[in-house]
């Protein structure tokens, strides 16, 4: 991650009130959290699987063209697509 220059924003009592980040900074902040969340979502899916609470499917048959078809799991509801 790049270092950061933030500068701070005071009150007439000095306190410290807002940050000011180059945009670029701003950016890398973001998309670094986005990461971090992405990673979170991404283990506590695979602690439900390793739970028995939720299925895998080989990439072939989700990138075959077909989506879930033929699967037979979107039917039966033990697959859901919430956060794709």
């Amino acid at each position: 991650m790049t270092d950061l220059d933030p500068r701070l924003v005071t009150d007439a009592g000095g306190r410290a009130v807002s940050v000011l980040l180059p945009l670029a900074e701003y950016e890398a902040l973001i998309e670094r959290l986005r990461d971090v969340e992405d990673l979170a979502a991404a283990r506590e899916g695979l602690v439900r699987v390793e739970r028995g609470e939720e299925e895998t499917l080989p990439g072939a048959t989700l990138s075959s063209g077909g989506g879930y078809a033929g699967t037979g799991l979107a039917a039966s509801g033990r697959l859901r697509r919430s956060g794709w």
